[in-house]
């Protein structure tokens, strides 16, 4: 067997560029395009959560800055309040929903 069937000529390999190989970089540009719109969007949304409330547009008391609830959040974690919090919450859903049947 020589070794320019298996693309080698002179010790280099030689590149075959064919279809299958534009269509797979193509599709795989495709996905990273694709991802790359939705983490767009994403940061677009939480930097508008945060813009709003401190601009003025939207009043803080309903809906406060992104990182102060971030911030909140991490406070009622750390403090163990968040759990009582939740619990308290679905136990008076869970109260209502089986009063009203």
């Amino acid at each position: 067997m020589s070794r320019e069937k298996f693309g080698y000529k002179d010790g280099f390999k030689l590149r075959f560029i064919g279809i299958g190989n534009i269509t797979k970089r193509f599709e795989h540009y495709k996905e990273v395009i694709f991802w790359s719109w939705r983490l767009l969007l994403i940061f677009a949304f939480f930097a508008a959560w945060e813009a709003l409330p401190g601009i003025g547009i939207i009043d803080q008391i309903f809906l406060p800055n992104f990182s102060e609830t971030i911030i909140t959040l991490i406070n009622l974690t750390v403090s163990g309040k968040l759990l009582c919090i939740l619990e308290q919450v679905c136990r008076n859903t869970y109260t209502k929903y089986w009063s009203m049947r």
